[in-house]
């Protein structure tokens, strides 16, 4: 069932994952975990196409969003991959490209990549650009991690795509317009 390989299929991964990093791997910042366990996903599946690690091809991950180093995601993320890719030994094999959502028109900006992650830092410049990259990863089932805006946005692609609801919106965005899937937060979202 395609509505629900989606959802069941990331936190089944992530529960997976989880049970596999050592104690010695799991830092203090939650990004250190999920790119372990995205960047081990990637590596499962590379290795499943090559059982000689001498025969594996460099990849790439889509980072989807408008890069702003002032936002304090947008500088740790790029670590946090180059950290997990060490520990897991494929430094060497993992590119990290900013993507930005103005860039997308299609999925075809986004056919090079092994994996997409759309970050933090919403409203994207193109919200319709920011969708088409979460859409082309879900129908080209691509590993896909989408983290606040980007998973926010994730559900608003699944909810008009998928579940069929045009008018789904983002209430802080697109506040009184058609019907909100993702509410106004409670409280100011600050980054430290």
């Amino acid at each position: 069932d395609q509505k629900g390989d989606f959802f069941s299929g990331q936190f089944f991964a992530v529960t997976l994952a989880v049970d596999q990093i050592e104690r010695s791997h799991v830092q203090s910042t939650k990004f250190n975990i999920v790119i372990h366990l995205k960047v081990k996903d990637l590596w499962t599946a590379q290795a499943r196409l090559c059982s000689n690690r001498d025969l594996m091809h460099r990849f790439s991950v889509a980072l989807v969003g408008d890069r702003n180093d002032s936002v304090p995601a947008h500088r740790a993320i790029p670590l946090a991959i180059d950290g997990a890719a060490k520990v897991l030994g494929v430094k060497d094999l993992i590119e990290v490209v900013w993507v930005g959502t103005e860039d997308i028109l299609s999925g075809e900006r986004l056919r090079e990549f092994a994996g997409i992650w759309c970050v933090p830092a919403s409203p994207y410049k193109s919200m319709d650009g920011a969708l088409c990259g979460i859409k082309f990863a879900r129908t080209g089932k691509i590993p896909f991690l989408g983290t606040c805006g980007g998973f926010q946005h994730a559900v608003i692609e699944y909810a008009r795509n998928v579940l069929g609801w045009e008018d789904a919106e983002h209430a802080e965005t697109a506040p009184g317009e058609g019907r909100a899937v993702i509410a106004p937060l409670a409280c100011a979202l600050v980054e430290v």
